[in-house]
């Protein structure tokens, strides 16, 4: 058990919306590939990681992580995928996400986005606090800057919408090696009008299938207060495979 803040206590939901929204997606992704594998381009990608960070908030703290997604896309317009995280030490706290998202081109240089997740911790205890949907919206240019607002509502707290923004930048530096960093604002989860600040800078390789991330990422004050080491600086490493 990590030492992440708590969270207000709450009644427990056994069925939450995310879990069911879990499932259909689940559902509807496994139909998508079944009928149209001829069509459609199916990717992957495993990885592992020295830890495993969202919005500058640590999922399971000083833990190595482990990952693998699984996706499905026209190329163009729309993409599908679900995806399975888990600590490597207590893996049935394990993270399942299963997410969509729409695609159009406002010109040469700009696309536009629409996507929708949602967010469940099948292993219960604890984790099932966060258990939540997410929608947002976002454009990119060029594939350098990118910019996503959206919004959560957490299954145990649907009282209440938490929102985000979150400015990205990936800079290449040579043909393997990207420059990529982030800031970003939020609402903390579970403590409503408490807003925080999160950030990460670090170093993207890649060749062929094969990617390497070092990054340092860090969160404000008022996330660490409340979170404890969870949401404390620190430097990550990843390794991913990407098929």
């Amino acid at each position: 058990m990590s030492t992440r803040g708590l969270p207000p206590a709450r009644r427990r939901r056994h069925d939450s919306p995310a879990t069911r929204w879990l499932w259909v997606g689940i559902a509807a992704w496994l139909a998508a590939t079944t009928a149209s594998a001829q069509t459609w381009a199916v990717h992957g990608e495993a990885s592992l990681a020295s830890d495993l960070t969202e919005r500058g908030v640590s999922q399971w703290p000083q833990q190595a992580a482990a990952q693998a997604l699984v996706g499905v896309s026209d190329g163009t317009r729309w993409s599908a995928t679900l995806a399975l995280s888990a600590p490597l030490d207590h893996a049935r706290d394990y993270q399942a996400v299963a997410r969509g998202s729409a695609y159009w081109s406002a010109s040469e240089n700009w696309q536009w986005q629409a996507h929708v997740g949602a967010y469940a911790y099948p292993g219960g205890g604890y984790y099932r606090f966060y258990d939540r949907i997410e929608a947002g919206v976002g454009a990119s240019y060029r594939d350098l800057w990118s910019l996503d607002l959206s919004a959560a509502q957490l299954s145990e707290d649907a009282s209440h919408t938490y929102p985000a923004i979150d400015l990205g930048l990936r800079w290449p530096l040579t043909e393997q090696w990207v420059l990529a960093a982030g800031i970003g604002r939020a609402e903390l989860m579970w403590w409503p009008d408490l807003w925080y600040t999160y950030a990460d800078l670090g170093l993207v390789w890649q060749a062929g299938p094969w990617r390497a991330a070092l990054r340092y990422l860090g969160a404000s004050d008022s996330a660490r207060f409340y979170l404890q080491r969870a949401a404390e600086p620190h430097t990550t490493l990843s390794v991913s495979w990407l098929f």
